[in-house]
């Protein structure tokens, strides 16, 4: 089970060294925030060109995490700094840098923005209405295949949204429709009860489709993360996988790079080729 990261493992992560540069210190978070994440490195971009609505701040960001289910979807956005470099031109505050770490992940619709020196670590977690966007402080990162799952579940609150929305506005057509026809002509009051039961009928089909995505939501099964791990030693391949009752569950890894999946269930593994761990 994954862990959230706290700012201490960022902060633990930069000071391993001593930096003359920002772009020293961009160029090693690059390099190694991937096993801080335990995420594939190939989903970390750098130097992303973002919109340019406010033309006080810079457009273009530090590093990017992309969601490994959507190559558009970015989830987590770093605007990285030295401390030396905010007390020679801020004076020591970081307000600036926080806006423009706020202005990098509206731009972009990221859920998560990490502002990190080799002295400071702050970390926001941002919740979107429209056009507007609250960032709220937040003691720890949670880890990104749980952040990549909250996606994926609002995605579909959203969708559901939408098609209520529909409804809700057919409605309130049909009955602004009715009234209109009433007034304007009251010999067609059979023509307009011939639309009114045209429109129930429609109401109540979409609830029946919106009855039926909430029942398989909220019936899907839930997945088990069983880890397939694959090793090659002596050129002979093993895929072993490791349920939550395997004591080298917790250990295991899971490099995407070099073949390892995550499945929901145990059939799921055997059907792939991967045969069950071994306890000692």
């Amino acid at each position: 089970m994954l862990n959230n990261l706290n700012r201490l493992h960022f902060l633990n992560l930069v000071n391993k060294r001593k930096y003359n540069t920002e772009d020293e210190i961009e160029q090693y978070c690059f390099e190694n925030l991937s096993n801080l994440l335990n995420i594939d490195k190939l989903r970390i971009k750098r130097q992303k060109l973002t919109t340019p609505f406010d033309f006080t701040l810079s457009n273009r960001g530090d590093l990017f995490i992309y969601s490994e289910n959507d190559s558009d979807q970015i989830i987590v956005v770093f605007e990285i700094k030295l401390d030396s470099s905010i007390i020679r031109f801020d004076n020591g505050s970081y307000v600036n840098a926080t806006k423009q770490l706020h202005k990098y992940c509206q731009d972009v619709n990221s859920p998560y923005g990490i502002l990190l020196s080799d002295k400071q670590c702050f970390i926001y977690e941002y919740k979107y209405n429209g056009s507007t966007v609250n960032p709220i402080s937040i003691n720890s990162l949670p880890p990104i295949e749980e952040i990549e799952k909250e996606l994926i579940k609002n995605a579909k609150l959203h969708d559901l949204s939408v098609v209520a929305k529909g409804i809700e506005e057919i409605r309130e057509h049909q009955k602004n429709d009715s009234i209109k026809k009433d007034e304007n002509n009251k010999v067609e009051t059979p023509k307009l009860k011939k639309e009114i039961n045209k429109s129930l009928l429609l109401i109540v089909g979409c609830s029946i489709v919106i009855g039926f995505v909430i029942y398989v939501l909220i019936n899907l099964p839930k997945c088990e993360e069983i880890k397939g791990n694959i090793t090659v030693k002596d050129g002979i391949v093993t895929k072993i996988y490791h349920d939550k009752n395997s004591s080298s569950y917790d250990k295991t890894k899971i490099n995407v790079a070099n073949g390892d999946k995550i499945f929901c269930t145990i059939k799921e593994a055997e059907k792939a080729g991967f045969r069950k761990y071994k306890n000692y």
